[in-house]
């Protein structure tokens, strides 16, 4: 094996990488609202509402 990197590779992974990080930023939060107020109207009977919906991959912040 005379290369240690793949350039493709790497370059196809920052790309995958890049993408994965777009979509959490966007879309994430808003598709967990919508499945906790989608499975909370369906649990109690009633409209659930949630304000806001935040998830973070590191705890802190």
């Amino acid at each position: 094996m005379t290369k240690w990197i793949r350039w493709w590779g790497l370059g196809a992974f920052v790309v995958f990488s890049a993408i994965v990080g777009c979509v959490w930023i966007f879309f994430v939060d808003g598709w967990v609202k919508g499945v906790i107020e989608g499975a909370g109207t369906k649990a109690v009977g009633a409209k659930v509402e949630l304000d806001e919906a935040d998830l973070s991959l590191f705890p802190a912040g």
